[in-house]
């Protein structure tokens, strides 16, 4: 009655399950107070249930973080064990097939392949691999303001994690020289400070009030 999709082969398996789900929605699954008509209909929208289900699930984008083995190469890897670069993040599914050695049998590369914006990976742990050393937490100065700067001494929002080698320089003061905002391209997940200290000043209330001054006691 449907069309077969056309289904990469890993989801195979999962049109296979919704095979077997339909072929289990025998007549006396219903109550046999029903109607045939009845039975007949509630039987079809049964099937048509699963098959938009089938069809959602196949729609959804899988997204993974991809690394890069050699730093002369522009091709990220879905196997992460080796990463000397900044991880992206992909589209399994428009990742191209390759059979490099050590590569997953997946590639994507920062321009195309099925690359996709780093927030689409933002609840994925990032690959221990890679080397992370030059993100740090940036803050906000003014809430009411775009950038985030390297010291966070003074933190007015949640912070944001920054990769301090792209960061854009800055003269503001108590900005620690750097800045950032989230349209820049330093601006990335805040998984990857995951390991660093999250600042003590926007802990709790960003702006905590200062200790009340004692009154003197008289003598």
């Amino acid at each position: 009655v449907f069309p077969s999709p056309a289904l990469p082969a890993e989801r195979e398996r999962e049109r296979g399950q919704f095979i077997r789900n339909v072929h289990l929605l025998h007549w006396d699954s219903f109550p046999p107070t029903l109607s045939h008509d009845h039975s007949c209909a509630m039987r079809r929208a049964a099937i048509l249930f699963a098959w938009l289900q089938l069809l959602a699930s196949l729609s959804r984008a899988d997204y993974q973080y991809f690394c890069k083995h050699d730093p002369s190469k522009q091709s990220y890897y879905i196997e992460c064990s080796s990463c000397v670069a900044p991880p992206i993040c992909c589209d399994e599914e428009e990742a191209a097939s390759t059979t490099a050695s050590g590569g997953g049998g997946k590639r994507c590369t920062e321009t195309g392949l099925g690359v996709t914006s780093l927030s689409n990976c933002e609840d994925l742990q990032a690959p221990e691999a890679c080397p992370l050393e030059q993100f740090e937490y940036f803050c906000k100065h003014d809430a009411s303001k775009q950038s985030y700067y390297y010291n966070c001494d003074i933190c007015e929002a949640p912070p944001a994690c920054c990769n301090k080698d792209w960061a854009l320089s800055s003269g503001a003061p108590d900005s620690g020289g750097m800045r950032c905002t989230e349209s820049s391209s330093a601006f990335t997940n805040l998984g990857f400070c995951a390991d660093k200290p999250y600042p003590s000043a926007c802990e709790g209330d960003p702006t905590p009030a200062p200790a009340p001054t004692p009154t003197p006691t008289p003598s």
